[in-house]
């Protein structure tokens, strides 16, 4: 056994009687293992344990043998999750691939059980601030790790995550990091420890440089959003502003020209097949979701070489449709799409009140 392993497996070993001390610390946990991956940065047998099942597993005995509350409560964001969980389990009855989507249903359903008892547990705001930190960590990790190359090789380092894990694309990889940034900045403002300000601050800088290692274009145009958003944002909109400018005219430098190149792709997407392999692959979630219109076509049922290029005649070959819309289109209909952009809207009223 390495050490490595030998260490995550100590850490993973001393957490579980605190976990039966309090489930709280499982879920963090968990969400732990499941966004940092150690076991998948590691060398020897760890490296396939299943660490966030037993941990999720341990999470949820804990939680029932506890004092913790029971119920949960049932806001209108959770009763859309639970009717999309629902739902999706009904697609799945009538998949295009049903000798696999069985096992993209499982994880989409453990996805979805985690995340209610997240909802259980974290009720106070002590505990939502630890939540935050541990994602925040956990990405951020992810974001020096990759950071870090993509500086020393002066742009040319392509950034990939944790191998065997849902962030190993390049492209979730940049979703996750752009998704953490407004989290990072969030902590910074609520930290009053200026040593802790600087190493978020250095968090936030490694992790826009991992952005820009994948070289994924959803990734730039994302990063491009959250920074005009936290900018627009900010109390001090114009110092940002200025800093920003600065930052953008030093990466213009810093970043070799084949990722410029990349870049402007997105402006002449006629040209670049991987842009057009893209419009394909949403062509055919759309298409597909027309010809089913109530149950779609199950998980993944790109994976149906034969109904992918009947539905897209023109395409060189059958493609992921990455894009979270096009793929909830295609794969649970366009009532699924409905349920998950229903999602949001609880949401922004939440954002008005508080801004209010």
């Amino acid at each position: 056994m390495t050490l490595s392993s030998l260490f995550l497996l100590v850490c993973i070993l001393i957490l579980v009687p605190l976990i039966f001390i309090s489930p709280v610390v499982g879920l963090y946990s968990y969400h732990w293992i499941s966004l940092l991956n150690p076991h998948r940065l590691v060398y020897g047998p760890a490296y396939f344990f299943p660490f966030a099942m037993v941990l999720a597993g341990l999470t949820i005995g804990s939680w029932l043998i506890s004092a913790e509350q029971k119920k949960i409560t049932f806001t209108a964001p959770v009763i859309i999750l639970l009717i999309f969980a629902l739902w999706v389990t009904f697609t799945s009855f009538f998949a295009q691939v049903p000798e696999s989507v069985w096992t993209y249903w499982g994880r989409a359903e453990k996805t979805f059980l985690m995340t209610f008892i997240t909802v259980i547990l974290v009720t106070s705001r002590e505990r939502i601030h630890a939540l935050v930190w541990i994602l925040v960590l956990s990405v951020g990790v992810l974001g020096i790790r990759s950071g870090i190359p993509t500086i020393v090789s002066v742009g040319s380092h392509h950034a990939y995550g944790p191998p065997q894990s849902f962030i190993t694309d390049n492209n979730a990889l940049a979703l996750v990091l752009v998704m953490t940034l407004p989290m990072i900045r969030y902590l910074y403002l609520e930290t009053q420890n200026k040593w802790i300000r600087y190493g978020l601050l250095g968090i936030f800088t490694l992790a826009v440089f991992a952005i820009i290692g994948t070289t994924s274009r959803g990734g730039f145009l994302g990063l491009v959003a959250v920074g005009t958003a936290l900018v627009w944002k900010s109390r001090q909109r114009v110092t940002i502003f200025f800093l920003v400018i600065v930052f953008g005219a030093a990466l213009a430098v810093f970043v070799p020209q084949k990722w410029v190149d990349r870049m402007e792709t997105i402006e002449n997407y006629e040209e670049d097949a991987s842009a057009m392999g893209r419009l394909n692959a949403w062509t055919f979630g759309y298409r597909l979701a027309r010809e089913n219109p109530l149950t779609g076509g199950g998980f993944r049922p790109y994976l149906d070489s034969d109904l992918y290029m009947r539905l897209v005649p023109d395409a060189l070959r059958p493609r992921s449709l990455h894009s979270i819309y096009f793929e909830v289109l295609a794969d649970h209909a366009l009532s699924a799409l409905g349920y998950s952009l229903r999602f949001y809207s609880p949401h922004g009223r939440l954002l008005q009140r508080c801004a209010s």
